[in-house]
């Protein structure tokens, strides 16, 4: 059997294939010889079974010739598709059918390419042929307001395209949207052969936007004519020579000179010389395209003769080629308030001074609370002292508790002055521990006693070179900034090490609210600050930087925000030995009160002098006396002994727990214990710890008041076993 195309003879009963050509061969990728021991089953993929048997079972009921379309598949598992023409013969009086195959999967794919993309286009496409629309994409469609169904079958809105039926055109039209509205629309049209015919496939653009874009534009251009000529701020046009194009009425006012003048001036002859060297800078840079534009502040020199600043905001219009065409210049006069900012740089020395006050204030209300607590000590032993002397006794401890007071409150005076004083830089070896811990007393003062401070100081330091006064200084504002980045109180850490590269480095570290990057970047910048206005100068850490550059060192921050903030301040290692120092020691003894039957109070204090007099006294009144050094303790001593203690005596501000909330901790554990608050601060700096109404008792006071005072509240309150049976609502909260 020899045709040019596929084809095969088929035994219709049975469907088996009887003979193939050559082309079948090639077309299926199967020899001949196997190609006979198939079926047409065997061509097909299963799904496609069904469907064939049912077309060839009509097809063979007639003798009709027809082309029939299935999905075949090869030797290799290709997909094929593949017409075939069927046709009955008789072979030796025996019933034959004759299938002639053509091969379409290559047509099939590019007319699906084609549906696809022009299905997908955001551009409309139609194709016309015999002045007939046989094909429309959907965006086209959607651009006239119809669907595709309805624009093929009813083509009357697309005639307007048929003015271009040439072939290779371009025009532009107005065509009309289903809503009635004006559309327009580009059109472009290329000649394609379809079917063996001449079509013409059009693309179509709706560019109503841009049309009216430009329609716009040239509004636009309108309006800003006018707006040039009415603006409050003065504007102009610039030729690059710096010759004035044009300029607006404002400009003129701000100058005092008319248009005409200034167009026949430059700006650089109007330019204060000591600005327009940088002026030029900027035009220059802007010409070789490396700035997109400029702002800048220069002063212009007034018809009259004066100055006038005046912030300048400008843009290059260029050619269509990239040539400089003229400079577009906004221009606000800025005199007012440039002699406004010289007026506050004069005024910037006071507002320092003013806020040094304040802190000066702020380190004053401390020292007063701690010469509060020594004057205490001093009163309360001196008094214990006279009484003893009555007794014929000798009351040597009670005075030699005044003397340590007073030497410790000879030492702060003196803390105070070297903190103050201002003096030439005058270097010398001194130990980095010992000016820690004779500052220690002074900054705990600094810092509060809402705040705990803890040293760490390595043995291995020794000495360095610097001013021992600008150390201080470096140490008092590290702490300060500390103690500020922790308004709810904390924990800050001074530490001393010796490092590997002969350094030495003290650091101070909080469990404030740290830092980001941002921040550190700027933390050292002078008059940088993130605390509220009036709240600081933002001269701390500048100070700090200056005096570590001063002393042949420097200073590095480590901070995370939420985490806390390191500083550390390095200096060189000065090799001489370091001499030490002792630290001062207080002792007492007191009175008894009339009355007193051993009643058990429990004492709080964190400051050890003052709980070692107050204890003292307490027992030689006759009471039984717990002792505890912050909140957290006493709450141990209430749990153990709760039944015992008739009475709490504390502190008001303490660190890790004050005195206001121990005694909402002893309320809500059910104890009806009566409570008496010791403070240094005067009444109106209670700092919110102490309610009105609440039992007080100031310091300083005297072991008389102290134990009178105690013992009226023990008079009306119930005993401890009362408390514990009954739980009386007697407590005094602070």
């Amino acid at each position: 059997m020899r045709h040019p195309s596929a084809s095969l003879l088929y035994d219709p009963a049975t469907r088996r294939i009887i003979v193939a050509n050559i082309a079948a061969e090639a077309l299926y990728g199967r020899t001949r010889d196997a190609l006979a021991t198939m079926t047409l089953d065997d061509l097909h993929p299963p799904d496609q079974h069904e469907r064939l048997r049912a077309e060839l079972g009509e097809m063979e009921c007639t003798s009709e010739t027809r082309w029939l379309r299935t999905v075949q598949w090869r030797q290799d598992g290709e997909r094929l598709e593949v017409e075939w023409l069927t046709q009955s013969m008789e072979i030796d009086g025996r019933p034959v059918r004759r299938a002639a195959l053509r091969d379409v999967t290559g047509r099939e794919r590019a007319e699906a390419l084609f549906r696809g993309v022009a299905e997908q286009s955001f551009t409309g496409i139609y194709v016309l042929q015999d002045n007939r629309f046989v094909y429309a994409n959907p965006r086209l469609a959607d651009m006239f307001g119809y669907t595709v169904a309805e624009l093929v079958a009813h083509p009357g809105p697309l005639r307007t395209l048929e003015s271009g039926d040439r072939a290779e055109a371009r025009f532009t039209l107005e065509a009309r949207h289903r809503d009635g509205r004006a559309i327009v629309v580009e059109v472009h049209t290329s000649t394609i052969v379809l079917g063996g015919r001449n079509a013409l496939l059009g693309t179509v653009l709706d560019v109503t936007d841009r049309v009216a874009s430009e329609r716009a534009l040239e509004a636009s251009e309108r309006h800003f004519r006018a707006a040039f000529d009415q603006a409050m701020t003065g504007m102009s046009l610039t030729a690059p020579d710096g010759r004035w194009l044009r300029v607006n009425p404002a400009l003129c006012e701000m100058l005092g000179y008319s248009a005409e003048e200034m167009t026949a001036l430059s700006f650089q002859e109007m330019t204060h010389p000591e600005d327009l060297g940088r002026n030029l800078a900027l035009r220059d840079a802007l010409f070789a395209g490396d700035i997109p534009g400029y702002r800048m502040e220069k002063r212009f020199v007034h018809r009259e003769g004066g100055l006038v600043w005046a912030a300048l905001n400008v843009s290059l219009m260029r050619s269509e080629t990239g040539e400089p065409l003229y400079m577009l210049a906004q221009m606000t006069d800025i005199t007012a308030r440039k002699r406004a900012e010289r007026a506050l740089d004069e005024s910037e020395t006071q507002l320092r001074h003013a806020q040094k006050m304040e802190a000066v204030g702020r380190l004053a209300g401390g020292v007063a609370h701690d010469f509060n607590n020594l004057l205490t000590v001093i009163g309360s032993n001196a008094e214990m002292g006279a009484e003893l002397a009555r007794q014929g006794r000798v009351a040597s401890e009670e005075f030699a508790e005044i003397r340590s007071a007073v030497e410790r409150a000879a030492a702060l005076t003196r803390q105070l002055l070297a903190f103050s004083r201002r003096q030439v830089l005058a270097p010398v070896p001194l130990s980095l521990n010992l000016l820690v811990g004779h500052a220690e007393r002074m900054l705990r003062r600094l810092i509060g006693e809402d705040v705990t401070l803890e040293t760490s100081l390595d043995e291995r330091v020794g000495q360095v070179v610097a001013d021992q006064g600008q150390l201080e200084q470096v140490l008092m504002n590290l702490v300060v900034n500390a103690r500020d980045a922790m308004p709810e109180g904390g924990h800050v850490v001074i530490t001393t090490t010796r490092e590997p590269d002969d350094q030495v480095a003290l650091s101070v570290s909080d469990t404030g609210v740290g830092m980001d990057p941002d921040i550190q970047l700027r933390a050292f910048e002078p008059f940088f600050t993130t605390k509220a206005p009036g709240k600081g100068t933002g001269l701390g850490l500048s100070t700090v930087y200056g005096i570590a550059q001063q002393s042949g060192g420097d200073v590095g921050i480590r901070s995370f925000p939420g985490t806390g903030t390191t500083v550390t301040l390095r200096l060189p290692h000065h090799r001489a030995p370091a001499a030490a120092t002792e630290a001062p020691t207080l002792a007492s003894e007191p009175t008894r009160a009339d009355g007193a039957r051993g009643e058990t109070i429990l004492l709080v204090e964190d400051e050890a002098a003052v709980r070692t007099v107050v204890r003292r006294i307490l027992s030689r009144a006759g009471f039984q006396v717990l002792e505890a050094g912050h909140g957290g303790e006493a709450l141990s001593h209430w749990a153990a002994h709760r039944n015992q203690i008739a009475l709490v005596l504390t502190d008001a501000v303490m660190p890790v727990m004050g005195g206001l909330e121990l005694s909402t901790r002893l309320r809500e554990s059910g104890g009806g214990v009566p409570v008496l608050f010791m403070s240094g601060y005067a009444d109106g700096e209670r700092g919110g710890e102490i309610p009105v109404g609440a039992d007080l008792i100031g310091k300083p006071f005297t072991a008389s008041a102290l134990v009178q005072r105690v013992a009226s509240l023990l008079a009306h309150a119930p005993t401890p076993a009362a408390m514990a049976q009954g739980s009386h609502a007697s407590i005094l909260e602070g």
